[in-house]
């Protein structure tokens, strides 16, 4: 059974442009990703099913399938060089969306 979100509860703005972007690199590189945590839970409950999630976090987690370190290092340096995300200097895993500059 394929579940759409329904077109009167759209996926909020930023976090559909976050997903492009993340789908654009990922595809690029032949690579495998899904959305997890609060974002996951929110576009299923939300989007999907009308369910009032009262979301806590603007974070969006996304999990790539990936071989090797080098790897990792490659999708975190496209998805910069997407001019869209910046790296968070304390947490290597972490990149900080710029709003509305990567399309």
């Amino acid at each position: 059974m394929m579940l759409s979100v329904a077109s009167d509860r759209p996926v909020a703005p930023v976090t559909l442009e976050i997903l492009i972007l993340v789908e654009r690199v990922t595809r690029e590189l032949a690579l495998d990703y899904f959305v997890i945590g609060a974002t996951a839970r929110d576009i299923l409950l939300s989007g999907v099913f009308g369910l009032d999630t009262g979301r806590a976090t603007r974070d969006v987690d996304f999990a790539v399938a990936l071989d090797s370190w080098p790897q990792f290092d490659l999708v975190k340096t496209r998805l910069v060089e997407t001019g869209a995300f910046a790296p968070d200097e304390n947490r290597p895993q972490r990149l900080f969306y710029l709003r509305g500059t990567g399309q």
